[in-house]
């Protein structure tokens, strides 16, 4: 056994707990900090090549299936955990108003440091969609039915100039 794989279970511990009832917002917490961990101790991420992606022609980038990198996680929570985890860190003096709002987050290692980064719903649907081997234009539809307001282009530039998305396959039997 690996003590690093240990806390997975835990959130839904705590889920299903009376001990945990007067902190609702608890099991959430509970998979942010080992949403941290597993960011924290993944493999190192890489760059996407930018000059593959120039080379591909514009009208199969639609079938591209985009790779996240490693030390990245997703996370959708019910509560604010980021801001509840940021009052809780030793410079901080733990007080916070706790309201339930809706929270979706990447969590992110870059130059070893774990960022909480908020995001829009659509651009969680987007990540999500391609975390989970959805091509690009599955990924897009996905964001733009979440939120009419998401911008793909501007998404996607951001997620490689973060080094969010590291690598893209086609689908098969897509001409590059």
């Amino acid at each position: 056994g690996d003590l690093h794989d240990m806390g997975g279970p835990f959130a839904d511990f705590l889920a299903n707990t009376s001990l945990a009832a007067d902190l609702p917002y608890l099991p959430e917490m509970a998979r942010l900090e080992w949403a941290y961990h597993r960011v924290f101790h993944a493999a190192d991420n890489l760059t996407l090549d930018t000059n593959r992606l120039s080379e591909i022609d514009p009208a199969h980038c639609g079938a591209l299936v985009f790779k996240l990198a490693p030390a990245c996680g997703l996370l959708e929570a019910s509560y604010p955990i980021h801001l509840i985890w940021a009052a809780n860190q030793p410079d901080q003096d733990g007080s916070l108003s706790i309201t339930q709002t809706a929270t979706h987050l990447l969590i992110q290692r870059r130059a070893n440091r774990i960022e909480l980064l908020p995001l829009s719903r659509g651009e969680y649907m987007f990540l999500h969609s391609l975390q989970t081997g959805q091509p690009l234009a599955t990924a897009v539809a996905a964001a733009l039915a979440a939120d009419d307001q998401f911008n793909p282009n501007d998404t996607l530039l951001r997620h490689v100039a973060r080094a969010t998305l590291i690598d893209f396959v086609p689908l098969p039997e897509t001409p590059i």
